[in-house]
C-alpha cells in the first residue's frame, strides 16, 4: 500500500504530464490542401464567337488545427492559384484569362479545421494550340499557406493538383490509366477562318542559297577593312513548293504563280537566317522571301558590324529586287515566271527594320517598287517630322514594350505618329527585342546586351549614319532619341508567343496589302481584341 506522500507524487506527475500534453496539443497545425478541381472539357470558337468563356473551380480543404483566414480578395488569390498550361501544337496562344469569381463572397473568409470551400473562376479562351479535337490547355492548382498569413504549410504533399494518391491522401485530378492522376484538360475546337494566319500554309517550303554581286556599287572601308569594288550579298531564299516537296533546292510550286516577293533585312551583328519562324511561315503561304547578308552589318562583317552602312543597304534591297525580277524573266531560272513585280514587300528586324524604313520612305534612297513595309523593333527615333512625307506606303510597325535595346515609345510610337496613313502599330506587351529572332525562343535581351557595341562606338557610328542620310535638312536628327539602352523591366513573355504574334501579324498585313484580302484586313484590325497581350493602333 502506497503512502500518502507517494500518491501525491504520482498525482503531481500525472498533472504535469497532462499539462505538457495539453500544451503540445494546443500548438496549431497549418495544412491547407487542394481537394479537387474542375475545368471545361470543350469550348468552341467560330466566326461569330471569336473568344469563348468557361468556368473552373478549385476545392480547398483545411486539414490543420487552426482556422485559415483569407482577409480579402488579394489574400485569396495569393493563397490559391489556378494555372493553365498550353499544350504542344502549331499555334502558341495568349494565356487563358483566369479571373476569380469572388463578387458575392464576404471577407474575411474563415475556413475552420475539417471544413473546405470551392473557389470558382471565370475563364476566357482566345485560341488553342491545335484547332482540331486535341487537348489544348492543361490546368493545375496550388495552395500557399505562407502567402496567406506567413505560416508555412506543414504538409506540402497535398498542396498541388494533380497529384498521385498515397496511403493517407486520396490524391487529386482526373483518374487516368492505371489510376494515374492527370490534369483536367480543355479542348478548344477552333473553327475560325482566321486560323489560316496562325497555321502553316498550304505550300511546302523550299530553301536555296544565292550569291548576288552588285558590281556597280562599292563596299565602303570599315575599320581595318579597306573596302571592296563591289557589294557581295550572300542571300538565303525561302519559297513555296508542292505540299510534299519541301527541302533544299526543291522545285518552285506551279500553282499560284506569280508569287509576291518579300525582302527581309537582318539585325546589326546578326545573319540572314535569323528569323526563319517568319520567313518559312510566309513561304508556306505563297511568298518568295529573300534575305541578303549585308556586307558590313552581318555577324562576320570585315572590320566589325557597323550601322553606318544602312544607306548602302537600302541600295542592296533594290539590287535584290532587280535580281529576282531578272530571275523571273529567265526561262532557265528556278524562279522563272514566279515573281510578281507589282507585289513586293519589305520587312526586317532591328537594323534591318531601320533599313526597311530608309528603303521605303527616304526621299533620296527609297525604292518605289515597295508596296508594303513591316519593320520589327525599328530604331526609328532619328526620323523627324517630315521624313516620311516623301512616300505613302502601307506600314505596320511591330514592337515589344519590354525591349531593352530599342525603346518602344521613342522609336516605334514616334515613327507611327509621323508616318502617313495607312499605318498600324502593334505593341506586344512583355515583348523583347530579341524575341523577333529565332534565338529569342530561348534567350532574352540580356544576352544581346552582353554582345552589343560599346556605347561610345555606337554613338560615333550613329553620327556618321545621320550625316549620310542628309541630317536635319532631310529630317534626320537624334532629337528625342533615348540616351540609354539595356535598362528597364526585364520581365517578358515567352519568346515563342512573341514569334507567333509576329508571323501571323506579318502574314495578315502582306495578304491584305499585296493580295487585297479583305478578310486579312479584318483579322489584323481585330487582332488586339482577341489577344490581351497586344495593343493595336490604326490610321487608315
Amino acid at each position: 500500500m502506497r503512502s500518502p506522500g507517494s500518491r501525491l507524487r504520482v498525482t503531481s506527475a500525472l498533472l504535469v504530464a497532462g499539462t505538457a500534453a495539453s500544451q503540445a496539443l494546443a500548438v496549431p497545425r497549418y495544412d491547407l490542401a487542394v481537394q479537387g478541381m474542375h475545368a471545361p472539357a470543350h469550348v468552341k470558337l467560330d466566326g461569330r464567337r471569336q473568344t469563348a468563356t468557361g468556368h473552373a473551380a478549385v476545392r480547398i480543404a483545411n486539414r490543420g488545427s487552426a482556422p485559415a483566414v483569407f482577409a480579402d480578395v488579394a489574400a485569396l488569390t495569393a493563397g490559391v492559384r489556378l494555372t493553365a498550361i498550353g499544350l504542344k501544337g502549331p499555334i502558341v496562344c495568349a494565356p487563358v484569362g483566369i479571373a476569380p469569381a469572388v463578387a458575392r463572397r464576404r471577407f474575411p473568409l474563415t475556413v475552420r479545421p475539417g471544413r473546405g470551400f470551392a473557389l470558382h473562376y471565370d475563364l476566357t479562351f482566345t485560341c488553342g494550340a491545335n484547332p482540331d479535337r486535341t487537348p489544348d490547355w492543361a490546368f493545375s492548382a496550388a495552395v500557399d499557406h505562407a502567402a496567406l498569413d506567413g505560416n508555412a504549410d506543414e504538409d506540402a504533399t497535398d498542396d498541388t493538383c494533380p497529384r498521385a494518391p498515397s496511403a493517407s491522401d486520396p490524391g487529386c485530378g482526373v483518374v487516368g490509366p492505371n489510376h494515374i492522376r492527370l490534369a483536367p484538360m480543355t479542348d478548344v475546337r477552333d473553327a475560325r477562318a482566321g486560323t489560316r494566319f496562325e497555321l502553316p500554309g498550304p505550300y511546302g517550303v523550299g530553301e536555296t542559297s544565292l550569291v548576288l554581286v552588285d558590281a556597280s556599287r562599292p563596299t565602303m572601308p570599315n575599320g581595318s577593312f579597306p573596302g571592296a569594288p563591289d557589294r557581295t550579298l550572300p542571300t538565303a531564299v525561302w519559297y513555296p513548293t508542292a505540299p510534299n516537296a519541301s527541302g533544299p533546292d526543291a522545285t518552285l510550286a506551279g500553282n499560284g504563280r506569280p508569287f509576291p516577293l518579300v525582302v527581309f533585312g537582318h539585325a546589326l551583328g546578326s545573319y540572314n537566317r535569323q528569323s526563319t519562324f517568319l520567313t518559312k511561315h510566309l513561304a508556306s503561304h505563297g511568298y518568295v522571301v529573300a534575305a541578303p547578308a549585308f556586307p558590313l552589318s552581318r555577324l562576320d562583317a570585315p572590320g566589325g558590324a557597323t550601322t553606318t552602312d544602312v544607306p548602302a543597304q537600302a541600295g542592296d534591297v533594290s539590287f535584290v529586287i532587280d535580281s529576282f525580277l531578272r530571275f523571273a524573266s529567265d526561262a532557265g531560272s528556278r524562279f522563272a515566271g514566279g515573281i510578281d513585280a507589282e507585289r513586293i514587300g519589305l520587312t526586317g528586324h532591328s537594323g534591318g527594320a531601320l533599313t526597311t524604313l530608309v528603303a521605303t520612305y527616304d526621299q533620296n534612297l527609297r525604292e518605289p517598287r515597295i508596296k508594303a513595309a513591316l519593320p520589327f523593333s525599328p530604331p526609328a527615333c532619328f526620323f523627324q517630322p517630315g521624313y516620311f512625307d516623301a512616300a505613302t506606303v502601307p506600314l505596320l510597325i511591330v514592337q515589344g514594350d519590354h525591349d531593352l535595346l530599342v525603346d518602344s515609345v521613342g522609336n516605334a510610337e514616334a515613327a507611327f505618329a509621323r508616318a502617313n496613313p495607312p499605318k498600324a502599330l502593334l505593341i506586344v506587351h512583355g515583348g523583347t527585342h530579341i524575341g523577333f529572332a529565332d534565338v529569342g525562343a530561348a534567350v532574352d535581351d540580356g544576352f544581346v546586351c552582353g554582345l552589343f557595341p560599346d556605347p561610345m562606338a555606337l554613338a560615333a557610328q550613329i553620327a556618321v549614319l545621320l550625316e549620310a542620310l542628309g541630317g536635319a535638312a532631310d529630317h534626320v536628327a537624334s532629337a528625342g532619341c533615348p540616351s540609354a539602352y539595356c535598362s528597364g523591366d526585364t520581365a517578358h513573355i515567352d519568346g515563342r508567343r512573341q514569334q507567333q504574334i509576329g508571323k501571323e501579324a506579318a502574314l495578315a498585313f502582306f495578304e491584305n496589302v499585296l493580295r487585297g484580302d479583305a478578310a486579312a484586313r479584318r483579322y489584323l484590325d481585330t487582332l488586339a481584341a482577341r489577344n490581351p497581350d497586344l495593343t493595336l493602333s490604326l490610321a487608315r
